[in-house]
This record gives C-alpha cells, structure tokens and sequence, in this order.
C-alpha cells in the first residue's frame, strides 16, 4: 500500500467531521504517517466551532497511539483551554506525560482529572504508578486502594499493590494482594510469578518453585520466572536443575546476563573454573559490571593464571568494587604461590638447561595452572632422582 503525502494533498481536500475520521484513521493504522499536529489543526480550523473539542481529543488520542507524546500534550493543553472540566483530557495528557518519564506532572494531571470526577477509577491508578516510579510506595498504595474502593475486582490494582508492599519489605501483605490477584485471574502469570519472587524473600523456597511453575505453565516463555525457578534451585543446592532452568532462560532471551552468571557461579563451586570462566565472559560481554569483572578473577586465579587475574581485580576495583581487602587477600596470595613455586624449581640442581628455561619462561608469564605446576615439579624431580 502507498503511504499518502498530505503535503501535496491537503490543500485539495474540503474536510468534514466524516473526513476528518477517516484521516486520523489513516494515520492511526500507519497509511499516513507524515502528517503531523501542524496538519490536523489547519485541517480543525475549516469546521464547525462546536465539532472542535470531540475531533481534538480524536487528535490527541491518535498522536499518542502513534508516541508523538509532546505533539500530544499540546493537543490536549488545547483541549483543556477549551473545556478546563474535561477529565479526560487532564487524565489522558498525565498519561502522556508519563511516557516521557515527567511523573510529578502526570500527577499533577491525575489531580486534576480527581477533582473533576473523583471516582475516576483510572485516573487513581495511573497516578499510583506516576507515585511508584518516585519510589513513593506508600502513597501509592493509598491511590491503588482507591481504585479498588471504587473497582474491589480491578486486577492491576491488586497486582500493583502487592509490587509497592514488596518494596515496603511487607512480604505477606504483598502474598495476599497477589491472591487477590490470582483469584481474579487465574491465568495472571506476573502475578504468580511474583508471588513467587516474595516467597523466595520469606525463605519458602518449595512453595516460590510451585508458583513459578504456575507462571511457566501460563506462560512457557517466561524467561524471568525459568531465571527465578533456577536461583530457588540455586539455594536449595539442587546446581544441576538450576542450570537447567538458567539454560531455558537464555534459550529464550540470550542477552539474559543474570543467568549465564549464575551459571557460572555453580560451575565455580563445582571447581569447574575454565567452564566458570567462559561463562563469565559472555555475561561480560552483555553486561560488564565489577562484581562480574571479580567472578572471572576467580576463575582466572584457581586456574593460576596470575597476571590475568591481576588485571581483572584490579578492573574490578576501578569499576567501583568495595572490596579491597578481599581483592588485596587474593593478590597477596598470588604472589605468595608464584614465588613459592618460583623457589621449588630454582632449587633443583639438573642440567638440563632447555627444560629449565621453559619452566622458567612460563613462571614469569604466569602462564601455569596449579595441576599443570605440579605435573611439571613431579616430572623435573623425578628426572633429578635419576
């Protein structure tokens, strides 16, 4: 289909409210993408007086489907000055603000759209999540329990709810608000899977498992909740069913960087540290961040390679890692392991130099793992014995 050029057109046009319709149906379904606010106030200013407050809220709501949200908060400003009583241009102009992340002037929208209509069922939720994205969680607990004065079976309310009492640390007020929730709908997956989420807070490990398998049931692409199932499985020490479910996970979203890092996080207690340690760098390569960057430094240090695992402690630290006494304990060590083997090898008295000097080669580039030292210490003095 080709898309229309209202630059060449619009001038041709003679609009009536039926036209002016099907214009912004046009531009609604993505045929007319170029024309802008600019275009629909010119095309306004041909009608009837008393047709402008419907066919400006009509723009409004087609700028904001399309995320044009200033162009949008100008229309519905319009609107406004037209009818400052209309609630709905109030609540839908705080819902565009909100997009742009404006929240205290959402709620400033919200408050006024409440004035107008106080049973304003939306409008009180919307201004909970404006209140929750400040990190004002009890005030917007205070707004989501309106809404459910005014709607006591509004789902998203309850399920709001439960995130800011979460937030609170009140784990089992936040459970009974996802019961609410769930008994509304059955099928909510969030809802189970954060329930879940609190459970696991609660140290109810078997029962967060049954409500994440209730989210995967609903939703077998739920890659948080596969995540969440693996780090209970993590904790109750079952490692191989957690990397089982941190595999589901990056299966379905692979820049999942929390999962590959959990992953290797077993391997590394399973002294799997060359697993561990390619594990943490493809978390690193989606995600660097310092205490990832002392996970490879781990790995890099149990496998003695010591100039690398410098490196990346030393990365760590600059990356704002607050542990320098753990990284100074692990770069003590390293020096203290090196020099000791360093001694062992000087002090056998063979002549055969080329052996000597590749030992000794691979000592000062740090290059030997602690079995492949040993392999090396046991075979130059068993040649001594000889």
């Amino acid at each position: 289909m080709h898309q229309l050029n209202w630059s060449n057109i619009k001038s041709q046009l003679i609009v009536t409210p039926k036209l002016f319709i099907l214009i912004l149906n046009l531009i609604l379904h993505g045929v007319a993408k170029d024309m802008h606010q600019a275009v629909c106030i010119n095309f306004m200013k041909q009608l009837n007086v008393s047709m402008k407050p419907f066919l400006l809220t009509q723009i409004c709501n087609t700028l904001k489907t399309l995320n044009q949200y200033e162009d949008a908060i100008e229309c519905y400003n319009e609107a406004i000055s037209i009818n400052p009583k209309d609630e709905d241009a109030w609540y839908s102009k705080g819902l565009a603000l909100f997009k742009l992340n404006q929240f205290e002037e959402a709620i400033e929208c919200y408050n006024e759209a409440i004035s107008i209509k106080p049973k304003y069922l939306y409008a009180w939720y919307d201004k909970g999540l404006a209140l929750f994205k400040l990190n004002q969680f009890e005030e917007a607990i205070e707004c989501y329990n309106e809404a459910i004065s005014i709607k006591p079976k509004y789902l998203y309310a309850w399920y709001d709810k439960g995130l800011a009492l979460f937030k609170l640390n009140q784990f089992e007020e936040a459970i009974k608000c996802y019961n609410e929730a769930i008994s509304i709908n059955p099928k909510y997956d969030n809802a189970w899977h954060n329930k879940g989420s609190t459970l696991f807070n609660l140290n109810q490990f078997q029962e967060a498992i049954q409500c994440y398998n209730e989210a995967i049931s609903i939703n077998p692409k739920y890659d948080n909740a596969w995540h969440n199932k693996g780090s209970t499985l993590f904790n109750l020490n079952q490692f191989e069913e957690a990397i089982q479910c941190y595999n589901e996970a990056i299966s379905i979203n692979p820049k999942f960087h929390w999962a590959f890092e959990n992953i290797g996080l077993i391997l590394q207690n399973q002294q799997k540290n060359m697993d561990a340690l390619t594990i943490f760098e493809q978390s690193l390569k989606i995600n660097p961040y310092a205490l990832r960057l002392k996970y490879k430094a781990n790995s890099l240090f149990e496998l003695r390679r010591s100039s690398q695992a410098k490196f990346f402690y030393f990365a760590a630290l600059e990356m704002g890692l607050d542990q320098n006494a753990y990284i100074k304990s692990k770069l003590s060590k390293i020096t203290s392991i090196n020099l000791q083997f360093q001694g062992y090898i000087l002090m056998i008295p063979f002549k055969d130099c080329s052996v000597r000097q590749i030992v000794q080669y691979l000592i000062n580039n740090q290059c030997l793992n602690v079995v492949f030292q040993r392999k090396i210490f046991g075979l130059l003095y068993r040649k001594y014995q000889k």
